[in-house]
């Protein structure tokens, strides 16, 4: 909300905020940069027109006394307006640096190739450490056991069967810990990272697009592998156009359930404690499970969709640890709805202080691989090769919209028209 009412433009009187005691957010009675300017320091005031405005002149008329007074009035706004936007800018810039919050929203499939790019090293990172402290617990638990104990009264003949089974175990960790990554779900604890992270960054901005662009979005990601929608289903989006479907989830994903679902790598739900005070229990596992499955759902985010789309595009892998992570040519898979996002909104040239908090990695990779020639998209290193053309691109969607229209005319009838 108050993001939105950033946006809002100048009213006649007062301020954005609702005040009318001031006219610019960067008086100190602005509400809407607070947060900001108190974490910074950085106080900025608006001159009011006495202090700017000259007293009149005696030797000037009446009409050339007010003339003179509305180009002092004009200037005067001018010059506020001005201070009134590099106060803006400066507050953006430490909303991005500090609280890691976009001012600007990219299109959906930006967000989440961003957010597997910040989510899966870290998220790898973290299981490889608890892992190994696992593992290192097993081993030091068995070494304590009855055969270490008695392994100096065993006779030599048992010794190779007491080895045998201590290294059987290994193995078996080892086995359980190192699988085929293949056959690995997304870990719940990486998919509840992953919606926190979106949701912190541009939950705040994100609305769902309208029908006709989420059927042409399903179109290109997942009408060429996904069957599971037809007719009326497939040119309607079943979220609200225009709500912010991630504003509120960070609220859900509380501290004790997000460490309920780091531990299900090394306990099983069975070793729970049933005991509700310390949000440890059975009951509180198997509802956190529902509510990350009712948040990736088609009906409320979609994002496990996008993350299947993009696995199947080959821009991101699954990890070890059922993490996932981009892969080392993932940016020749991109198509143009990532690269015209990039041209006209968040490049290097059109928002160089990073508004729209895109991972410096996923920046860096496409500016440095991709190049427009002629209104066609190559790579930079086979510039012979045209890779998309933006007549090519608009054909598929002219078509797109046609069958989209065609099917709606049969599912709905025609009588709109009079026939």
């Amino acid at each position: 909300q108050l993001s939105a009412i950033r946006a809002l433009p100048r009213p006649l009187q007062g301020c954005r905020c609702g005040a009318v005691d001031h006219e610019y957010v960067n008086s100190q009675n602005c509400v809407l940069y607070h947060s900001l300017r108190k974490t910074n320091g950085l106080l900025e005031t608006v001159f009011t027109q006495s202090q700017k405005i000259q007293k009149k002149s005696k030797e000037l008329s009446a009409v050339q006394n007010a003339f003179k007074d509305r180009i002092v009035k004009a200037k005067e706004e001018q010059e506020n307006e001005k201070a009134e936007a590099r106060f803006v800018d400066e507050m953006e810039k430490l909303q991005v640096s500090e609280k890691r919050q976009a001012v600007f929203a990219p299109n959906l499939i930006t967000m989440v190739i961003c957010a597997v790019a910040e989510v899966g090293p870290s998220f790898d990172k973290l299981f490889n450490r608890l892992h190994g402290m696992s593992i290192e617990q097993n081993n030091s638990k068995l070494m304590r056991g009855d055969e270490s104990k008695d392994i100096d009264n065993l006779p030599l003949s048992n010794l190779g069967k007491c080895a045998t089974k201590h290294q059987s175990h290994i193995d078996e960790t080892k086995k359980e810990t190192s699988g085929d990554n293949t056959s690995l779900e997304f870990h719940p604890f990486f998919l509840a990272e992953l919606l926190g992270y979106i949701c912190r960054s541009w939950g705040h901005l994100y609305q769902e697009p309208s029908h006709s662009e989420y059927s042409w979005r399903w179109e290109v990601y997942h009408g060429q592998t996904s069957e599971t929608m037809v007719g009326q289903e497939k040119s309607r989006n079943p979220r609200v156009p225009g709500i912010l479907t991630f504003e509120n989830i960070q609220f859900v994903l509380n501290e004790k359930m997000m460490e309920r679902l780091k531990k299900l790598s090394f306990e099983k739900p069975s070793t729970f404690n049933d005991d509700d005070d310390h949000g440890t229990g059975k009951k509180l596992w198997a509802t956190d499970m529902l509510k990350v499955s009712l948040l990736l759902s088609h009906r409320k985010t979609g994002l496990f969709d996008e993350l299947k789309a993009l696995e199947q595009l080959g821009i991101l892998k699954k990890s070890k640890f059922g993490g996932a992570n981009l892969t080392k040519d993932w940016y020749t898979r991109v198509d143009p709805l990532v690269l015209n996002d990039m041209e006209s909104k968040w490049s290097f040239e059109k928002d160089s202080s990073n508004k729209f908090l895109i991972n410096s990695k996923v920046k860096r990779d496409l500016a440095n691989y991709w190049v427009k020639v002629d209104g066609a998209w190559a790579l930079n290193e086979d510039l012979g090769e045209i890779v998309f053309t933006d007549e090519e691109w608009d054909s598929w969607r002219r078509c797109f919209e046609d069958e989209i229209e065609k099917i709606a005319n049969y599912e709905d009838g025609i009588g709109k028209f009079g026939i």
